[in-house]
């Protein structure tokens, strides 16, 4: 029984699908950790600016509201919001580990913790913010060092899992193609679709898989590693069907 008709079917779902994937995890999961990036990288500069206002004498609610006015956005509107919660009766520690939360960055989480037990402890709050921004800034050159150095190992991994596997299991499967019903006598059409689904299954895999081991080597976070996969994931996809297209061209199949 020919199975023509299946290899569209099949091929339509795995594409729904990996669009799915992409639209309901990549692209918020790319928007997340750009965001998430730009307010660790103004951190240092915010709590410097904390530090300079209240060494003037004003409070931590005056400190924060300098920060609002002066733009370090997005991390001004968090920090808007935190003020809102507090002007409507939330205590200022509890809307402040409220934000570190909303957030989602372990950075943030640290730093507002350390910040929230001075508060609590009635330290001095220009000195710990201080410390802060310093630590943070040397954790950040540590990480743009780790990022730079791991470069030529995260190309290799994009490279091979997006485009170097993919072509070559692209032309392997394009050859066995060329064997249906002659030499390889149970390969018939629909054995053949399932096989070309199954590599391409494998194919998507790797890519996420690859991208993630990208994101954890370069910097250390699985999360960041979510859309590097999401690109390699339909390039490959695409490789691979130019290497059994290629084979169809070349052979005349």
């Amino acid at each position: 029984m020919t199975s023509f008709p299946l290899n569209p079917i099949l091929s339509g779902i795995l594409g729904f699908f990996l669009a799915y994937l992409m639209i309901t995890a990549g692209v918020p999961s790319i928007i997340i950790s750009k965001r998430i990036g730009e307010m660790e990288k103004v951190l240092p500069d915010a709590f410097r600016h904390m530090s300079t206002i209240l060494r003037s004498g004003s409070s931590i609610e005056v400190a924060l509201e300098d920060v609002v006015d002066a733009k370090y956005d997005p991390l001004s509107e968090e920090i808007s919001r935190t003020l809102l919660e507090v002007r409507r009766g939330r205590s200022l520690d509890r809307a402040l580990l409220g934000m570190s939360k909303r957030i989602g960055s372990p950075l943030y989480e640290r730093t507002i913790n350390i910040l929230v037990e001075a508060i609590r402890r009635g330290a001095m709050l220009a000195d710990v913010l201080d410390a802060i921004a310093e630590d943070v800034r040397a954790i950040q050159m540590i990480q743009r060092e780790r990022a730079a150095l791991t470069m030529m190992q995260g190309s290799f991994i994009m490279v091979s899992c997006a485009m170097a596997a993919p072509l070559v299991a692209g032309i392997a499967t394009g050859i066995v193609g060329l064997f249906k019903g002659e030499i390889i006598s149970g390969l018939t059409d629909e054995v053949y679709s399932q096989l070309q689904l199954i590599v391409m299954g494998y194919i998507a895999i790797q890519s996420l898989v690859g991208g993630l081991g990208v994101g954890v080597m370069r910097f250390g976070s699985m999360r960041k590693g979510i859309k590097y996969g999401m690109l390699m994931l339909p390039v490959s996809l695409v490789v691979f069907k130019v290497g059994t297209f290629v084979v169809g061209k070349i052979t005349g199949a």
